[in-house]
């Protein structure tokens, strides 16, 4: 990962933080998925607060996020999915997106 696409990344993760006292882990996936946590909101209230803001969390790198809400399944939760620069974004649908089962 390139120092700019650090920067990026963890501009992101600290305005999530902000905005949700978020907590991440990305132990699995390191610096590719990230589990998002909060002890303020349960997940779909977790997800719904970060899609109202998801603009002002991801600007000016919305092309290299998404966020997705798993309802149920064995990788249910919040997950913020970055791109890294080897990635072709146009593989990948970018932004606030939920599934039921993962």
């Amino acid at each position: 990962m390139t120092s700019s696409e650090t920067r990026a990344l963890n501009q992101v993760l600290g305005r999530i933080q902000q905005a949700a006292s978020a907590s991440t882990d990305d132990s699995d996936y390191p610096g590719e998925w990230f589990a998002l946590e909060s002890n303020d909101y349960w997940d779909y209230e977790l997800y719904n607060v970060l899609k109202k803001k998801w603009t002002s969390l991801v600007c000016p790198y919305s092309s290299r996020f998404a966020l997705i809400y798993c309802e149920s399944g064995i990788d249910c939760g919040v997950w913020l999915h970055h791109l890294n620069a080897a990635d072709k974004p146009s593989d990948y649908l970018t932004g606030p997106h939920y599934v039921s089962e993962w």
